[in-house]
């Protein structure tokens, strides 16, 4: 009797229809498609985050075909319905593989992604785990189902960061990047900022401004590029530059609190397949000073794999 009754749950479940506001976003995500363009409902299966009674809402595009997928895997959205009424768009990615697990106070978040996201090759296994955070209405990072906290930079993000949705000291610090970058005759590309799991001990997100995948470069007039300096990283905390870097390869890790900023140095006797990892500095928050600190160099666990 018990498996029918939760086999019948589990049909009702499956034919909950989702509100006609997330209907109309989910359709107007696919009307470009190639025709003939199905009903959206198909995507929606009701899910459990926020825990207020209300329905939340997963949205799977590997049901629409391969148009929204890659080697990343494929597009998934979840909405979460809010107190107040409504829903937030809580993710919005491509990933390999989504679940979510409950504990007695939490909704756990737990992705594979593209290797790449890890620091290795495309086709490495890289897993992360997120925690519904209901006062802020997002999921923050967390160690992963395996224990592991720690987080290869350019940091992967559950909602994609428009850059008019940068704060203004955010900013500032790619215009730092960019005049840095004119001054030696180049032009900095590829500018990328980041949210970042709290470095400072304020509960709040910082910002990691630059990455590997952005460069000082002059290029000639045939359009070839000739790097000219490394990229370099700020680290925002509210409207404060709290860490300048010249190398713009790091981590973080979130398995300590606050978490860990860690600035990796590159070299040639490090990372690939067959090396030895390369040189680490943990950066400590010192409230006294206002900055990031750092700790000594040491030889740390980064096997790069480009």
């Amino acid at each position: 009797m018990k498996a029918l009754w939760i086999a019948a749950a589990l049909l009702l479940s499956s034919c909950a229809t989702a509100p006609s506001d997330l209907l109309a976003k989910v359709q107007n995500d696919i009307k470009d498609d190639m025709p003939p363009v199905r009903p959206a409902g198909r995507l929606f299966a009701p899910v459990v985050i926020s825990h207020d009674g209300v329905r939340d809402w997963h949205v799977d595009f590997e049901r629409q075909g391969m148009a929204w997928c890659g080697t990343g895997g494929c597009t998934h959205k979840l909405f979460v319905s809010r107190s107040g009424g409504g829903y937030v768009l809580a993710f919005d990615e491509q990933v390999r593989e989504l679940a979510l697990r409950h504990t007695p106070k939490a909704t756990i978040l737990d992705l594979e992604i593209h290797g790449t996201h890890c620091g290795l090759a495309g086709v490495n296994e890289c897993r992360r785990s997120f925690l519904w955070d209901e006062a802020q209405g997002r999921f923050g990072e967390q160690p992963n189902a395996h224990g592991d906290g720690r987080l290869a930079g350019p940091l992967f993000q559950t909602l994609p960061v428009a850059e008019g949705d940068y704060p203004l000291a955010v900013v500032d610090a790619l215009r730092d990047l960019a005049d840095s970058c004119a001054t030696l005759g180049g032009k900095y590309e590829g500018a990328l900022a980041s949210r970042s799991p709290d470095v400072t001990g304020d509960g709040e997100v910082d910002w990691i401004v630059g990455s590997e995948y952005g460069g000082c470069l002059k290029r000639d007039a045939e359009g070839q590029a000739t790097p000219l300096a490394d990229s370099g990283l700020r680290i925002v905390s509210g409207d404060v530059v709290v860490l300048t870097r010249e190398g713009p390869v790091y981590a973080v890790d979130v398995a300590s609190t606050p978490a860990t900023f860690i600035g990796i140095a590159t070299s040639e006797d490090c990372g690939g397949y067959d090396q030895q990892g390369c040189m680490e500095t943990r950066y400590s928050w010192d409230a006294a000073a206002g900055r990031l600190v750092a700790g000594p160099a040491v030889r740390g666990p980064s096997l790069r794999l480009e």
